[in-house]
């Protein structure tokens, strides 16, 4: 357990990984997914016990995470790799667990395309042991003679399918975690992005509003340097003509004003 825990920690946090729980399946994440597994599915056969020539082993475990995790092809390939292997060591339980190795990782893939993502802990525990009792019936079936294979089965089926369901719950467990980390890192990015975004705006409608009340000072400034050109000139005026003499000048032109008819023109008469 200590290994697949240590695993399972190693390989959530890789990002070819969190690919693959995303359901983007490459060749270079496909063939690591079946490395590693399929070392883990070999391992599984030294982890454990040999017992009236059976091996009481969590060697399932492997493809049944990678169909889980890959797809069928990669569970059909990583529980190839475990077979093989198993059946090279031989004994007269040699097919039926080098076959349900295989098996195992398929229908891990069946599962994936079934549910489409990740059927989360609760769910793959039920899978393992979904596919430890499946095991258990080939033994029966294939394996003879069948006296012997009873008794195998009704020594391993419970240490079996026990260990084989404790593995993939604390996977299935790390695994998700992990997810749950990405996930929410992601939206915490996503969130301080929507945050600068309409921080911006609010600094573009500032500007904007800035270059506006520049503009208005701008024009104020221009209607009073006019004002104040004007003021110059009258006072110049003053200086030149003297102040009485510009008054009296003033005084004038406001007398003609005033004495400027306000009605319309006489028209001048036509001669015909």
């Amino acid at each position: 357990m200590a290994v697949i825990a240590v695993v399972a920690y190693l390989v959530s946090r890789m990002n070819w990984f969190f690919d693959l729980c995303n359901r983007k399946i490459t060749l270079r994440n496909g063939l690591l997914i079946v490395g590693i597994f399929g070392a883990m599915s070999i391992l599984g056969n030294y982890s454990g016990v040999e017992i009236l020539g059976a091996i009481a082993n969590v060697r399932d475990l492997g493809p049944m995470i990678a169909g889980l995790v890959g797809g069928p092809i990669v569970g059909l390939a990583t529980g190839l790799i475990g077979g093989a292997y198993r059946y090279s060591m031989g004994g007269f339980t040699a097919v039926p667990c080098s076959l349900a190795t295989v098996l195992s990782g398929l229908f891990g893939g069946l599962v994936w395309i079934w549910k489409k993502r990740l059927i989360g802990a609760a769910w793959a525990t039920v899978f393992a042991f979904s596919m430890e009792s499946l095991h258990m019936a080939l033994t029966l079936v294939i394996a003879q003679p069948f006296s012997e294979a009873l008794a195998v089965v009704q020594v391993l089926y419970l240490p079996m399918t026990i260990g084989n369901c404790v593995g993939m719950a604390v996977f299935a467990f790390i695994v998700d975690n992990v997810i749950n980390e990405r996930n929410t890192a992601i939206q915490r990015d996503r969130l301080q992005q929507e945050l600068m975004q309409k921080e911006i705006r609010i600094r573009e409608l500032e500007i904007g509003r800035l270059k506006k009340y520049s503009s208005d000072l701008e024009v104020t400034v221009q209607k009073l340097e006019i004002v104040i050109d004007e003021d110059s000139v009258r006072k110049e005026a003053e200086k030149v003509m003297g102040t009485e003499f510009f008054q009296e000048l003033m005084n004038q032109i406001t007398v003609v004003k005033r004495r400027r008819p306000t009605g319309p023109p006489t028209p001048i008469p036509q001669s015909f």
